[in-house]
């Protein structure tokens, strides 16, 4: 995935995709507003609100996407 955000083939907005670094801790996406979702959908700090590009790849990755 972030060779995707390296080479702009990830929809803007999204920055790079974080490992687990902890215990318990998910893998989670940034966005340019310093917000980072993780995997399961849930935000792991701040919030934004998706496109409907994010949206689509992140599901093409195997996120969920957070309740509205």
């Amino acid at each position: 995935m972030n060779r995707e955000i390296g080479t702009g083939k990830a929809p803007p907005g999204i920055t790079r995709v974080d490992t687990p670094k902890t215990l318990g801790e998910q893998r989670h996406v940034h966005f340019g507003n310093d917000a980072a979702l993780n995997e399961d959908g849930t935000w792991k700090h701040g919030q934004t609100e998706l496109t409907n590009k994010q949206k689509e790849w992140l599901e093409k990755h195997g996120w969920k996407l957070p309740a509205e």
